[in-house]
């Protein structure tokens, strides 16, 4: 019988290959299901120092102010297509998270008090665990070792969870997950 054998150069071709396949099978699921308006009715994520949503949409003026000054690029304008809260700032942790600047350029932006420093608490980050690799089997504690703020803690069989009196809601662990769909989620604050 004759045995085929695989060449240096088709071992990395192939390699290559399916890497590339998996890349774009990923950022197709990420765009397939990129929805900023969360499961479950859940609003969006917005900037550090937000107030209560019926507040924010009426303070908002959409100026963008907030966005230009975020040094990370980490606040996006909702598109058009969404109502009344169009045009407004959000944050979309799987895509960029807010990095919780120390001195807040986002608030000191804003000049019509949508956000203030009374409310710098975004959200609270929540792991589902049927999604979370590490309640399946596999190693896995990249939010662990993200969470600025060591919102996250592991139990003695190495899978997270939120300590909520930590979490401030910053994204950071939504952006390094590796589940797809992500494991974590930042569920905003005010209602």
């Amino acid at each position: 019988m004759k045995e085929d054998k695989l060449s240096r150069r088709d071992f990395f071709r192939k390699g290559i290959f399916s890497l590339i396949k998996e890349g774009t099978r990923l950022v197709q699921d990420t765009l397939g299901t990129f929805n900023l308006e969360a499961e479950g009715g859940v609003r969006y994520l917005r900037p550090p120092g937000a107030v209560a949503e019926h507040q924010f949409i009426k303070l908002c003026t959409k100026c963008g102010d907030c966005k230009e000054a975020c040094p990370y690029d980490a606040i996006i304008m909702l598109g058009e297509n969404k109502g009344p809260i169009s045009g407004t700032p959000a944050i979309i942790p799987s895509v960029t998270p807010c990095y919780y600047c120390d001195d807040f350029p986002c608030i000191e932006a804003c000049k019509e008090g949508a956000l203030t420093k009374s409310h710098l608490i975004m959200g609270k980050a929540k792991i589902s665990t049927s999604r979370c690799y590490a309640y399946n089997q596999v190693f896995c504690i990249d939010c662990y070792n993200e969470c600025p703020r060591q919102a996250i803690e592991l139990d003695v069989e190495m899978r997270p969870s939120v300590v909520e009196e930590k979490c401030v809601g910053c994204g950071m662990c939504v952006r390094v997950c590796p589940a797809s769909p992500k494991a974590i989620k930042v569920i905003p604050l005010r209602e």
